[in-house]
């Protein structure tokens, strides 16, 4: 009896949309649903006016407005920003010359363009689904096949219902080992957000905006929130007089580096930078705590790495929302930040981060923060000594009143 190989789901809704194949492996792609709006849509229907051409299947595309218009409640207005109604008269003036059914700013139905259609029950499961947006993707939580495309591609599939597309390949992601009970995927998504998403996503974009070293120091204020959250979430400490005295002493180091009214000679950080880095420190310690309570694969490797995976891919996808990969040259990258890459990824990441999980589990994490006393005196004499970076007054006297905050936390009796 043959036997079938396995097919995955976006095996199997891609086959059955196959028109034809070519010789390269281009597919010519039916397409079930396409959503239309106002900026990527324009030179599409000047295209089709201009070749004399119809929309082959007004019935499988749907168009709204939703990128050029007020969010405020009272849509009933004339929008303000020239380019803005132009866009969207001219979208207006294109579905009424081709028939497209639309969904104008006053109808109930009109929204998001990527979430009207699972809202309005258009996206359903085994569609394809195309538009010019990059959240188009989002419609595979439906078991849709979703594509982001360009304009000369949206003319494409209003003239033909299909789509040139080469299949993209299956990749698996494999947690082997022991699982505790419970753990799911999005356990293992929760802490990968945290700590690469918004705590080192955080921190690279504050460290183009302030020194290395007072980034450094900003970060030494984990601990301290680890340690709030000891007490609110694990209930293993409780608030105390020296605790609080510590709390005060480390936001008094804060203010002085990012104080514009103190006279300690040096510029003051700047404010968005500081705020970034108190919220990435926040993600860390939570994502920390959650790492004891959550039930992540027992094997701290295995739990580690595909925390890395994912982080690494939603930074990734975060970069390229950005439009960060635009201004990406790969030839202008020196040796050395490719060393520098190399460097963080093994040490940084493979040796560091699972080390760092392993005593987690093993330690309290107000002991583990203890890092923190370490890494901003290093971060503040390789900055000064390496990366010429400043060492006034203002850093040290900040570093200090941090570093103080952070040991009269984390040195104290625990108390149950």
């Amino acid at each position: 009896m043959p036997t079938t190989k396995p097919r995955t789901l976006f095996d199997k809704v891609w086959d059955a949309h196959v028109v034809e194949q070519l010789s390269d492996g281009t597919c010519v792609l039916y397409i079930d649903r396409h959503f239309v709006h106002e900026v990527t849509s324009p030179q599409a229907f000047e295209g089709l006016r201009l070749a004399g051409r119809s929309v082959r299947r007004p019935g499988g595309t749907i168009a709204v407005v939703d990128h050029n218009i007020a969010t405020d409640s009272d849509r009933t207005q004339p929008i303000v920003e020239e380019e803005s109604r132009i866009q969207v008269a001219t979208l207006e003036q294109n579905v009424r010359d081709f028939g497209v059914p639309y969904f104008p700013v006053t109808d109930a139905r009109q929204g998001i363009v990527h979430v009207i259609g699972p809202e309005q029950g258009i996206s359903l499961p085994g569609f394809t689904i195309v538009c010019g947006d990059s959240h188009t993707s989002t419609h595979g939580a439906m078991g849709a096949l979703a594509f982001g495309i360009g304009t000369s591609e949206v003319e494409h599939v209003l003239a033909t219902q299909t789509l040139l597309q080469k299949p993209a390949k299956n990749l698996l992601v494999r947690v082997d080992g022991v699982l505790g009970a419970g753990v799911t995927a999005k356990d293992i998504v929760l802490v990968a957000l945290l700590i690469f998403v918004f705590d080192y996503g955080l921190l690279f974009w504050a460290e183009q905006r302030v020194p290395s070293g007072i980034a450094a120091v900003m970060m030494a204020t984990i601990p301290v929130f680890m340690t709030l959250a000891e007490i609110v979430f694990l209930g293993t400490q409780r608030m105390t007089v020296r605790l609080g005295l510590g709390l005060l002493v480390g936001v008094a180091g804060v203010v002085v580096l990012i104080s514009h009214s103190l006279n300690l000679g040096g510029a003051a950080i700047e404010t968005a930078g500081a705020v970034a880095l108190v919220f990435a420190s926040l993600s860390w310690a939570v994502a920390s705590i959650l790492t004891r309570r959550l039930p992540l694969p027992v094997s701290k490797g295995i739990s580690s790495g595909a925390q890395m995976l994912a982080g690494g891919v939603m930074l990734l996808m975060a970069s390229a929302g950005l439009g960060e990969w635009r201004g990406l040259r790969l030839g202008s990258v020196s040796s050395g930040a490719w060393f520098a890459l190399v460097y963080l990824i093994v040490v940084g990441s493979i040796v560091g981060f699972t080390a760092y999980l392993w005593l987690l589990h093993h330690e309290s994490p107000t002991t583990v923060g203890t890092y923190a006393y370490v890494n901003p005196v290093v971060a503040v004499l390789l900055g000064y000594l390496v990366g010429g970076e400043a060492l006034g007054a203002r850093t040290v006297a900040g570093t200090l009143l941090v570093l103080v905050s952070v040991v009269t936390i984390t040195t104290r009796r625990k108390t149950a």
